[in-house]
């Protein structure tokens, strides 16, 4: 499986061979994905691979600074896949973890998101507040602890808290 993606000149191959490697993980796999982040002639490899090694196996220290660069926009990433990965790596990451660069990011990124991205965006952010996957089911049409409003005030909360 590892040598036939090294090998695959294939973009639809590589796509579905990355995914059954992330779900078997095999040895020396983080490795080999790592390579695929900058995967610039074909953006949904390099997404697949960051949210791989990023939100399914928690590699973010693997992942770290590629996940800011991406945040930024990628020049080769232009519909923005590798950003959404990489928004959702942050999310997953400030779950565990507290980083006032990398909130900040995520708080203006979601703040400033068109009706396109907007839902995305604030499901990443509440995952960094602490929201289970279950809290976030029909996110955009309940109003309680997770709607947008209170996601945007816990953020900017948690914001000054940790990072004042």
């Amino acid at each position: 499986m590892m040598a036939a993606i090294e090998k695959s000149d294939d973009l639809s191959q590589l796509y579905t061979l990355i995914h059954i490697v992330a779900r078997s993980r095999p040895a020396g796999a983080e490795r080999l994905l790592q390579r695929h982040l900058g995967f610039a002639d074909d953006p949904q490899v390099a997404a697949l691979a960051l949210h791989t090694l990023g939100v399914q196996w928690g590699c973010f220290g693997e992942v770290y600074e590629f996940t800011i660069a991406a945040l930024n926009g990628l020049d080769w990433d232009p519909i923005g896949d590798v950003q959404d990965a990489a928004i959702t790596v942050a999310g997953e990451f400030l779950r565990e973890r507290s980083d006032c660069g990398l909130l900040e990011r995520l708080i203006t990124l979601t703040l400033d998101a068109d009706k396109w991205t907007a839902v995305h965006r604030f499901n990443a952010l509440a995952r960094a507040l602490g929201a289970s996957q279950q809290d976030l089911a029909g996110l955009s049409a309940r109003v309680d602890e997770w709607s947008r409003d209170a996601i945007e005030t816990r953020a900017l909360e948690r914001l000054d808290r940790e990072c004042s």
